[in-house]
């Protein structure tokens, strides 16, 4: 792909990527509501763990889905997005704040999560948002005084989300069927195809790109305690496909886009702002952040970026220093995903020559 291409297709806005208003009223109210009522109280703190569950739902992917409180088969999807999100909170309550430990466990249980993300597609999608969440949670856990109201308002708060979706946000429609339903396959048929899978590199590429991504992220926030690194090890999970490739499109979107946040939370958060502002802030950035993650992710990355130093830190300004440790933690994750990339093709090439 030539440069002038790569750049093309960074910047291109999908046109036809379509957001209902009340998906993004939803996913704003249940960003913005917790800081609100928490800053309200003198406890904004509180506010940020109920907001980084609406965070790891996001009010699109459940109002997507067409979920419907009247209809009990629709409910299968909201357990979905939920469950993992659950399970990384519990986990995050309880591992994190033990130093080295809970590099180790945070990169066993996310190794482990990917192995098992080849059994089938919906699998997969719960299994990166597991260990997106997981990096995510571990971080804010290890800050809150209370590691079991930490879980509760995280859970609270995804659950605020799922009920504004099934309130506010309209049930998607049904896609047409076709004549012939294709037969799903067993699972039997899954679990063979999971295991011959296993049995090859390709089955075990992207475990071990993952590993050594998030391993090399936990080493280089060891050897710089001083600066925000743990930024790197998000920066990989996000940035690191299924499949090895080289210079990726969403590699140049995040950078970029990480960059543009920076100056955007530099201008929204360089001084001490009331909790009302903040509150408000946060909902209509992740409103907007529903529309912009399926018209351009470099747009995204730029919204995500000052919505995720809010949730982070939103009782005190955001100093230069960190925003920059974000902005070097972002490029880092970037080089080692492509360096990742690299050794993998190198690796599948080798072994295709033998």
């Amino acid at each position: 792909m030539s440069e002038k291409t790569h750049l093309a297709k960074a910047i291109h806005w999908a046109a036809g990527a379509q957001v209902h208003p009340r998906e993004m009223l939803a996913a704003a109210l249940g960003m913005g509501m917790p800081l609100l009522l928490a800053g309200a109280a003198g406890q904004i703190a509180l506010g940020q763990a109920a907001a980084l569950g609406s965070l790891a739902i996001g009010a699109g992917a459940v109002a997507g889905s067409g979920i419907d409180a009247r209809n009990e088969p629709r409910i299968k999807p909201l357990a979905t997005v939920l469950a993992p999100v659950a399970a990384a909170a519990a986990i995050a309550a309880v591992a994190a704040g033990r130093g080295a430990l809970t590099d180790v466990i945070v990169l066993l249980l996310a190794g482990a999560a990917a192995s098992i993300s080849g059994y089938s597609r919906p699998l997969a999608i719960a299994a990166t948002r597991f260990i997106l969440f997981l990096i995510i949670a571990t971080g804010a856990a290890s800050a809150a005084p209370h590691r079991a109201g930490f879980l509760l308002l995280t859970l609270a708060g995804a659950l605020w989300t799922c009920l504004l979706c099934l309130l506010i946000a309209p049930g998607a429609k049904a896609p047409p069927q076709p004549g012939t339903p294709l037969p799903m396959p067993t699972t039997a048929q899954r679990l063979r195809r999971w295991r011959r899978t296993l049995s090859q590199w390709a089955g075990w590429q992207y475990t071990l790109r993952l590993t050594l991504g998030l391993g090399s992220a936990c080493v280089l926030r060891w050897l710089f305690p001083g600066h925000h690194f743990e930024w790197i090890a998000l920066s990989v999970a996000i940035l690191l496909q299924r499949q090895p490739e080289g210079i990726a499109v969403k590699t140049t979107q995040r950078v970029a886009g990480t960059l543009l946040g920076v100056l955007g939370a530099s201008l929204l958060l360089g001084h001490q702002l009331p909790y009302w502002v903040l509150a408000f802030n946060a909902g209509w950035l992740a409103g907007m952040r529903l529309l912009l993650r399926l018209r351009n992710y470099l747009a995204y990355s730029a919204v995500m970026t000052p919505l995720m130093v809010m949730i982070m830190g939103a009782s005190q300004p955001a100093d230069s220093g960190m925003l920059m440790d974000r902005v070097a933690a972002t490029v880092i994750g970037a080089a080692i995903v492509l360096l990742a990339d690299r050794l993998a093709l190198k690796a599948a090439g080798s072994a295709l020559a033998n």
